[in-house]
């Protein structure tokens, strides 16, 4: 049996949620000053069960169909995003994405889905923040809560060296190089108690035994 399509989930969407104002959607502008001045980066690995969705105090990024839900099982998000080219989108994920209510990062090809979508202003980004590394969503994300004014930034459920080859190898290290980068600028992160995302606890050489034995235990 097949698993359902979020689109076709019923979930219902958390009274929290507050959507900025489109300043510019070929831009990637919005009107985050009537929102709260921390994010929390959501997705569904290890550490995602301890994101602050029931939080008014925060701000709230979704991703693809990767739904935050919070206590209630209700979907808990301020903006979405899809980074994947229209080619990569099923019929389904379409579907969704054009009944969001809320605004929508997404490729150039993908802005025809809807008044709520806006470009990610990549050109901008690239000039203004940093021009990469881009391995994943989460570091699209990182780069532009930056460029927006946030100044602290949770990730819960980013924990990439639990994924696959992929996730924990080029994307694990772009979403590192983003927080170090950041953290140089700045920016205080939150993260879930279980997290190791920019975190080595153990000194290697000079705690020789004790960081070996933390290495292996973690591989």
């Amino acid at each position: 049996m097949s698993k359902r399509h979020l689109v076709d989930c019923g979930l219902t969407w958390s009274p929290l949620n507050r959507s900025p104002r489109i300043i510019d959607r070929e831009a990637g502008l919005l009107d985050w000053s009537v929102l709260p001045p921390r994010v929390c980066i959501y997705g569904c690995g290890l550490g995602a069960s301890e994101a602050p969705l029931d939080d008014p105090s925060w701000v709230v990024f979704g991703l693809n169909t990767v739904p935050p839900l919070d206590k209630q099982r209700r979907i808990r998000a301020d903006v979405w995003w899809d980074i994947h080219e229209l080619t990569a989108q099923s019929a389904d994920d379409v579907r969704f994405f054009r009944g969001l209510s809320m605004p929508l990062f997404v490729p150039s090809d993908m802005l025809h889905l809807g008044p709520h979508c806006v470009r990610y202003p990549i050109e901008a980004i690239e000039a203004d923040v940093s021009p990469g590394p881009f391995a994943c969503t989460f570091a699209y994300q990182l780069a532009y809560a930056y460029w927006a004014g946030f100044r602290e930034i949770g990730l819960y459920g980013v924990e990439l060296a639990y994924g696959t080859h992929r996730e924990r190898t080029v994307e694990w290290a772009s979403v590192a190089w983003w927080m170090g980068f950041l953290e140089a600028k700045g920016v205080t992160f939150h993260l879930p108690s279980v997290s190791r995302l920019g975190r080595h606890p153990k000194r290697y050489g000079l705690d020789y035994h004790a960081e070996i034995k933390d290495v292996n235990d973690y591989l």
